[in-house]
């Protein structure tokens, strides 16, 4: 956390990474219908927020915990998060097998099309929607035990529902995501997220002054930008590709 806070992700990917093998195996297996599927999607959500609101009514309202303490456990634990990993997984699931069905998702690409727009509009609506509102301070605790609750699982479903609509096909955002810029600053925004808080610290420390120029604050962040597509295209692509071994396909 010193170092670098954002490498925290990492173990908790890793986490994801390591149990995903048994939980697609189970997917799979068990989960044949959309009406399943949805039904395993809505189940993975609200019980990743049950268990958030479980774990902060007791660290608040059982045991005495610190705020650093509390903030610790519920930002950086695999666990709270993991029903998010898993609904993201049910929502893989269901776009593999929407592409193989002959009515599928691929195969109504065109007559989809303005329906994934509706998607799109709606589900940015609603995720900036919930990213300005602002956080409940009142006196009844099981209003404000809601609200920190569906902090993170509120975002589940408008995330899920934009990601599947613009994987799905055309929508008013291909023309700017299919641009190449576009395609390397995304392949990149994992190195940028690992590298940006290194940055973010030297401003911080007032080694350019108490408030840094806007210049200064640009150079860093065309630097910063610049060095996490060459970290990508360096280091994550070769290793990636080293870790995979030949193809079998």
């Amino acid at each position: 956390m010193f170092w670098n806070t954002p490498a925290w992700s990492v173990s908790a990917e890793f986490f994801f990474y390591a149990s995903f093998p048994f939980l697609v195996h189970w997917l799979s297996r068990r989960l044949r219908s959309t009406a399943c599927l949805a039904f395993a999607f809505v189940l993975a959500v609200c019980g990743g927020i049950a268990l958030y609101g479980a774990v902060i009514y007791t660290m608040n309202y059982v045991v005495a915990v610190g705020a650093e303490a509390q903030y610790i456990v519920l930002v950086y634990n695999p666990v709270l998060r993991f029903s998010e990993f898993v609904a993201g997984s049910l929502a893989g699931w269901y776009f593999v097998r929407m592409q193989h069905q002959p009515d599928g998702l691929r195969h109504r690409g065109a007559s989809l099309g303005s329906a994934r727009n509706v998607v799109v509009m709606v589900a940015l609506a609603a995720i900036a929607a919930r990213v300005w509102m602002p956080d409940y301070t009142g006196p009844d605790r099981w209003v404000w035990l809601l609200d920190v609750s569906v902090k993170y699982g509120s975002f589940v479903l408008p995330f899920t529902a934009l990601i599947l609509a613009v994987a799905s096909g055309h929508t008013v955002l291909s023309g700017l995501l299919l641009r190449p810029w576009m395609v390397a600053l995304g392949e990149a925004s994992y190195a940028l997220y690992i590298i940006h808080w290194s940055g973010v610290t030297i401003l911080k420390m007032g080694y350019f002054g108490g408030k840094p120029s806007w210049a200064v604050v640009a150079v860093f962040l065309f630097g910063t930008v610049g060095a996490s597509v060459l970290c990508h295209r360096w280091i994550e692509a070769p290793w990636r590709a080293k870790l995979r071994g030949p193809s079998v396909f």
